[in-house]
């Protein structure tokens, strides 16, 4: 939500009738005479946006706000000029504006340029909030995944321990973590092992006092068998004493304590769903780990919950293209096939099969009106177009993944000759995973239709990827496509 506004003008009176217009309007302006006085004001104080004229002293207002944009990227710009037949609006936008305003303009205009930004802004921010929920989500069963797929390796209880340690840890930002087991002998925590904990306050008077309060929690949980969750704080200045412990148990039997501590925030409901979680599959491990049978059946489980959270996470975009849903499965689908039949390992199969499925998820970042544009894109457009690899990767990137998803999707648009992009990447500086997506979407892209053209059909396909084998396409990946495609008939 747009409070504080900022207006920059070497005109004194235009300052004065915007700042009067949007003052009117409930907004919090200050108003500065050169970008050099609005660069040091947004060093000084928040802002969360800046209407600026173009031709000042100095700087002019584009430059101010490239270098503003490069320390406050959240900011949102309006640029006003009263010399529109020397700039362009393209221009102007490619530099980094939210919007651009001719001079003289209404206080109506100006109204409707800031409506719509907030109205994206909100948007975005809708957008912003959905991603990290789906991608906390795809963390947690990742880390479900990988203790499952530890309990049905000979792992030591040790290791297994130190997998849920690490991983309760690093769901919730705690900075300390311990498992234990618990027996009838042993009902407090004394002596926890804080290898590899962190500690926000090194002081031992703080150690002794956390691991206190810890140890009252302990027995607490212990005899409760309930989960418990603190936020407290001694002092306004002082170390919160923040815990969340939950029973390890299984078939109502209490096997162990899962402790967590010294969160760099406050605990919430949700981590303490997570931490009841991995509490709950740690304790399954302790008591049932001979169960191969029935082990194996939660791992195909957790590794199907896995999947749909990374389907939701595709399908959360194809609903603002309506014109390739269903794209993103299908190339994960041939991807996957390719990568079966070219002999590779379950790991490469499994990594294609879940980066096909968010290989498009960048274009999250696209306006919908490019998407859906039933004529040939513009090169502005398309350069946008071209940014969606990137885009992906930065949604992916701090997502644990076992495999090279978030690699495999930035490299999807790479060609063996160098002229793909994002990075112009050639041969086998290309991931083997990236080379069997891209083999995958054209052959799927080219059998579909889009928006402002029609499909070519399988057989266009072939011919594409016939033409370009070894060229754009890796040979092998392109003769295991092609095996699929014409021997086995199959149909993207």
């Amino acid at each position: 939500m747009v409070k504080r506004i900022l207006i920059v003008d070497d005109e004194e009176r235009y300052c004065d009738v915007v700042r009067q217009i949007l003052s009117s309007r409930g907004y919090e302006t200050e108003t500065a005479a050169a970008p050099a006085d609005a660069l040091r004001m947004l060093h000084e104080r928040p802002f969360e946006m800046v209407v600026s004229d173009i031709r000042m002293k100095g700087k002019d207002g584009i430059q101010m706000m490239r270098e503003a944009l490069e320390e406050f990227p959240e900011l949102d710009f309006i640029i006003m000029t009263g010399y529109a037949s020397e700039y362009s609006y393209t221009d102007i936008v490619e530099a980094g504006a939210g919007d651009f305003i001719i001079k003289p303009f209404s206080a109506r205009e100006l109204e409707a340029k800031i409506g719509r930004i907030e109205r994206e802004r909100r948007m975005q921010g809708s957008l912003i909030e959905t991603n990290r929920y789906l991608l906390r989500e795809i963390s947690l069963n990742m880390a479900i995944a990988e203790l499952a797929k530890a309990m049905v390796l000979p792992v030591s209880m040790d290791e297994l321990s130190a997998l849920v340690v690490k991983h309760a840890r690093q769901l919730t930002d705690s900075g300390i973590a311990y498992v234990d087991y618990t027996s009838p002998e042993k009902k407090c925590l004394i002596s926890p092992d804080l290898r590899g904990n962190q500690w926000d306050d090194p002081d031992p008077s703080i150690r002794e006092a956390v691991l206190e309060r810890l140890c009252r929690l302990w027995n607490r949980v212990s005899e409760d068998r309930k989960p418990v969750m603190t936020n407290l704080r001694r002092d306004e200045n002082e170390l919160r004493f923040r815990f969340l412990l939950t029973p390890v148990t299984a078939d109502d039997a209490l096997l162990g304590i899962l402790a967590l501590g010294t969160s760099r925030r406050d605990y919430d409901e949700k981590d303490l769903v997570f931490a009841g979680r991995l509490s709950s599959l740690y304790g399954v491990a302790i008591q049932r780990r001979s169960a191969d049978e029935r082990l194996n059946h939660t791992l195909r489980q957790l590794l199907g919950a896995f999947e749909e959270t990374v389907d939701a996470l595709s399908s959360a975009f194809e609903i603002r293209d309506p014109y390739t849903a269903g794209h993103q499965k299908r190339v994960a689908d041939l991807a996957s096939r390719i990568a079966t039949e070219m002999g590779c390992p379950g790991e490469v199969v499994d990594a294609v099969r879940l980066a096909g499925l968010v290989h498009d998820i960048g274009k999250i970042a696209i306006p919908a009106e490019i998407l859906t544009k039933i004529t040939l894109l513009k090169d502005v457009e398309m350069s946008l177009i071209r940014q969606h690899p990137t885009a992906g990767y930065d949604i992916l990137k701090g997502v644990k993944f076992p495999w090279p998803v978030a690699q495999a999707v930035l490299q999807h648009h790479e060609r063996m000759d160098g002229t793909g992009y994002p990075r112009g990447l050639s041969g086998k500086d290309i991931l083997l995973e990236a080379r069997i997506l891209a083999v995958a979407d054209v052959a799927e892209a080219m059998s579909s239709g889009r928006p402002y053209r029609d499909a070519v059909g399988t057989d266009g396909a072939i011919e594409e990827l016939c033409r370009n084998r070894n060229t754009l396409y890796d040979p092998d990946v392109t003769d295991a496509c092609l095996k699929i495609l014409v021997e086995q008939g199959f149909k993207p």
